[in-house]
């Protein structure tokens, strides 16, 4: 039911994607529905208690990245474009 609004939102704005912003549940949820991954890969240890599980991205292609994101920064980190495979 969120899914469809949000679609629905989006194209009365004139969209063409929206974003989904999780927690863990809303990731599992959501991510065998998705047809693109916008994923930010921070190079370095970061405390936290959740992870993805391996294999998370299985069935998608990596697209694009820009591994001078966090060029100017002290934490470097990477964009990387990700998209479903051929179904």
């Amino acid at each position: 039911e969120a899914l469809s609004l949000a679609g629905a939102l989006a194209a009365e704005a004139g969209d063409t994607e929206f974003f989904v912003i999780g927690g863990e549940s809303v990731y599992r949820d959501v991510l065998p529905l998705a047809d693109r991954v916008y994923l930010t890969r921070v190079h370095g240890e970061v405390a936290g208690d959740r992870a993805m599980p391996d294999g998370w991205l299985a069935g998608f292609e990596l697209a694009g990245r820009d591994d001078d994101a966090g060029a100017q920064g002290p934490l470097r980190f990477s964009f990387l474009d990700y998209r479903r495979a051929a179904r």
